[in-house]
């Protein structure tokens, strides 16, 4: 069982610990296993999670690790469209504006 993943994205490496599965049920109503995966906000640092299906043993397999930030500071649809037409160059430093952004409205709250 693979206990910690490397992604490679556009804003560089990330790592995902595997922190244990949780139980679930589908719509259908069959009982199935979710293997709960951990890493660290992009923006603030903190911990987050998702999951994916517990065999899953690719990340090509899942959306569930293209996730770079916590619940609190999800990126908007507008955030996400500067950052995916801006030059493969400068998406690093556009994120880097956006994340500024937040952090300083959430100071001023």
């Amino acid at each position: 069982m693979i206990e910690v993943l490397t992604v490679e994205g556009w804003n560089g490496e990330r790592q995902w610990r595997r922190v244990g599965e949780v139980d679930h049920v589908t719509r259908d109503g069959r009982s199935v296993k979710l293997a709960q995966w951990e890493s660290a906000c992009t923006i603030c640092g903190g911990p987050f999670h998702v999951t994916t299906p517990a065999a899953a043993c690719s990340v090509e397999r899942t959306k569930s690790f293209t996730v770079a930030t916590c619940p609190a500071h999800r990126l908007t649809q507008s955030e996400r469209a500067k950052i995916r037409y801006s030059p493969k160059q400068l998406r690093a430093d556009v994120f880097e504006s956006i994340k500024r952004a937040k952090l300083a409205s959430e100071a001023t709250q």
